[in-house]
């Protein structure tokens, strides 16, 4: 499902390598209403999938022993997202940096695995484990959570080096190694423990070694490297993230764009920044269930996924690109839509309010903004 749209997302990110990736090749392609539906959507979507991740670190992080036993859940996240909005103040190449210690950090659980795997692998755990086929369609949205920032690259095109051929590349690569790791991680787990296992990255550590100090200093190392993971995924879609904004409000199709679009000394987008920030903040306030919110993000990407394979569909002919490709991402997003349905048909409409709420303040903002346009274009004839 998601492999055709990856397809899709980097053969847009050659024609158009601005900054915005999503927003910006609707707004082309479709108009800029439909542009800005596909860009406001996204921004919205992927700060509530930003908020899933910093909550879900600031719960880990009392369940993997490193509590901080003076603050709260929220005021964690609080802090957390006021620290990560100031980190978005700096420039790219600090990004850069931080995300190459991040994942050195998070390929410590999967050498542990590997390891692991050597010794205690059993091919009696994988025919032994059950296979239940009504379990795929409600797995769907939590997965599509999984995949979404692979086309993180197509916002920052413009500050990547020669932009409109590495960051389809970057898309493309990143993909495979992320099927390659997320599938060879399952086989390897399930062929050591088979299905029964509560912590799988650490539940190893005792069958390997019987030295009380080993399984505890090595359980602290495999937790602090899997909640790293955490910020790392947060810092990268946060980023990225603010430059959809941006380049909406550079297109002016928004109400405030001449403020929006505002650059600091490093180059980053600064009023952007800030406004995801009190987004992600507001959705902290509406609710810290991850289910819902969660929901409320696939709903917000999948809305850009389908104008964005439209737009394809549009120019695939112009640009000769292959329809096969479009028409797979159509099927791909057909069925992302229906299980995102499913899952709100199970969790109860009300948990998406938040979402459409948002999504029509951005419309009206949209909506006012393009009157005025064209009354000080009236006026100016």
């Amino acid at each position: 499902l998601i492999l055709p749209l990856t397809m899709i997302i980097s053969k847009l990110s050659t024609v158009y390598p601005d900054a915005g990736g999503l927003f910006v090749y609707s707004d082309k392609i479709l108009g800029s209403f439909l542009g800005f539906l596909s860009g406001w959507g996204y921004f919205i979507g992927t700060a509530a999938g930003n908020a899933v991740i910093l909550h879900e670190f600031a719960k880990q992080i009392r369940v993997f022993g490193f509590d901080i036993p003076f603050l709260s859940a929220f005021q964690l996240n609080i802090i957390l997202i006021t620290f990560f909005t100031l980190l978005s103040l700096m420039n790219i190449q600090f990004l850069k940096n931080f995300q190459i210690g991040i994942t050195i950090l998070k390929t410590i659980p999967i050498i542990f695995v590997v390891i692991a795997a050597f010794m205690l692998f059993s091919t009696s755990n994988l025919s032994g484990a059950p296979i239940d086929m009504s379990g795929i369609a409600s797995s769907v949205p939590p997965t599509l959570f999984a995949y979404i920032g692979i086309e993180a690259c197509s916002s920052i095109t413009h500050t990547i080096k020669d932009g409109h051929k590495n960051a389809a590349k970057a898309m493309m690569t990143s993909l495979f190694i992320i099927i390659f790791i997320y599938s060879m991680l399952q086989f390897l787990l399930i062929g050591i423990y088979g299905i029964h296992s509560t912590n799988p990255f650490v539940d190893f550590l005792p069958m390997l070694t019987s030295n009380p100090f080993a399984i505890e200093w090595l359980t602290k190392l495999i937790n602090f490297a899997l909640l790293s993971s955490y910020l790392g995924g947060f810092y990268g879609t946060f980023y990225a993230n603010n430059w959809i904004l941006y380049a909406i409000a550079k297109g002016n199709s928004i109400l405030g764009a001449k403020n929006i679009s505002k650059l600091n000394k490093h180059d980053a987008p600064w009023v952007s920044v800030l406004v995801q920030g009190g987004l992600i903040v507001t959705f902290f306030l509406i609710t810290l269930n991850s289910s819902n919110l969660i929901l409320m993000s696939d709903f917000g990407v999948v809305i850009a996924y389908i104008l964005t394979t439209l737009a394809f569909l549009v120019i695939a002919k112009k640009k000769q690109f292959s329809y096969t490709i479009g028409v797979l991402g159509v099927i791909g997003c057909t069925l992302l839509s229906a299980a995102c349905l499913e899952d709100l048909a199970e969790l109860g409409v009300r948990y998406l309010a938040p979402f459409f709420i948002m999504l029509v303040i951005g419309i009206i903002l949209y909506t006012v903004n393009f009157r005025k346009n064209i009354l000080n274009k009236i006026t100016t004839n």
